[in-house]
């Protein structure tokens, strides 16, 4: 505050995402209690999409973009070889909004693990069987959370003395793709099947690339709004889109929100369920809406992704019989 002063400022435009705000409210507060006359403005930014009330946070879209690319490559990986397995380490401590996403967006992707869901680590491994065993290869993409959440379901099942004998929370708490990828090369040498994972971790490709179309109009419009709302003379707001309409909001209305999480009964997330086929082991229950129920939804999806790999199967072994001819 002293330095502010010193330099003379009369507007602080604070970017960043949950905690940034957090920081900019106690800046704004102390500012009113000594009477200085200085706006204090929030621009909100932050790839996870975890800031509340806004539609989004600029760079979001962009991340989203770049993550698929890893998923294609861990697709392409997985897919050249007998029982591969691609996974996919996607940015996210809190929200799973990326992972959700992404995932949504390549359509390639058979298991999404994000912190808001309850993990079990047995029925995951079980599923991720079944998957190989029906189309012989498999993508999983977890948000970086998921550490955190298996760290929490292995400490409920072992002692702390155990955990740190075995190496186990080291290995989670340093990055949750090097942890599923040891559990699952585990798991398919207990059953004997030759296999091959590949641990892919986007996370500075993604945070390094220029901005897309959408996300440079977007941050352009908020600096814009910002600047304007400063020069009107308000102070403790952040400029943010609210159902497609640029406004002001409380930087304290944000902070008393909390940051934003994948809700587990929304339908996009179901619709991503729908997508990927995983079990109900990895979901929360059902929303009760009218309509199709989720389970004969995510049936008739199956049959069409098991009917696809059949179709492929047997498109693959034409074409050997053709060259052998």
């Amino acid at each position: 505050m002293k330095t502010l002063e010193a330099l003379g400022l009369n507007m602080l435009f604070v970017v960043g995402g949950d905690g940034t705000h957090s920081a900019a409210n106690a800046i704004y507060a102390t500012a009113r209690e000594r009477g200085m006359k200085i706006s204090v403005v929030g621009i909100p930014k932050t790839i996870d999409n975890d800031i509340s009330l806004i539609d989004r946070s600029f760079g979001f879209e962009t991340s989203i973009e770049e993550a698929q690319r890893a998923i294609i490559s861990a697709k392409v990986e997985a897919k050249a070889s007998i029982n591969g397995v691609g996974i996919v380490r996607l940015m996210g401590r809190h929200s799973g909004a990326i992972t959700l996403m992404a995932s949504l967006a390549s359509n390639d992707v058979d298991i999404a693990l994000i912190p808001e869901i309850p993990f079990n680590e047995k029925a995951f491994l079980e599923h991720l069987d079944s998957v190989l065993e029906r189309q012989g290869h498999a993508v999983v993409v977890a948000a970086e959370g998921m550490a955190e959440v298996v760290l929490k379901e292995l400490q409920e099942q072992h002692s702390a003395q155990e955990l740190a004998k075995g190496g186990a929370t080291q290995s989670i708490s340093g990055d949750i793709g090097v942890y599923l990828k040891s559990s699952i090369n585990e798991f398919l040498k207990q059953r004997n099947k030759e296999h091959r994972l590949v641990n892919i971790d986007p996370t500075y490709m993604i945070r390094s690339i220029p901005a897309n179309a959408g996300d440079k109009v977007y941050c352009t419009v908020l600096s814009q709004q910002a600047v304007h709302g400063a020069m009107s003379g308000f102070t403790g707001f952040s400029a943010g889109m609210v159902s497609t309409n640029y406004v002001y909001i409380p930087i304290t209305d944000i902070i008393q929100a909390g940051p934003r999480k994948v809700d587990p009964q929304g339908q996009m997330w179901y619709r991503l369920v729908t997508s990927t086929q995983q079990p109900a082991q990895f979901v929360a229950s059902p929303p009760q809406d009218p309509g199709q129920p989720l389970t004969e939804a995510v049936e008739d999806k199956r049959e069409e992704k098991e009917s696809d790999a059949r179709e492929e199967k047997e498109s693959d072994a034409t074409s050997e019989a053709t060259t052998v001819v």
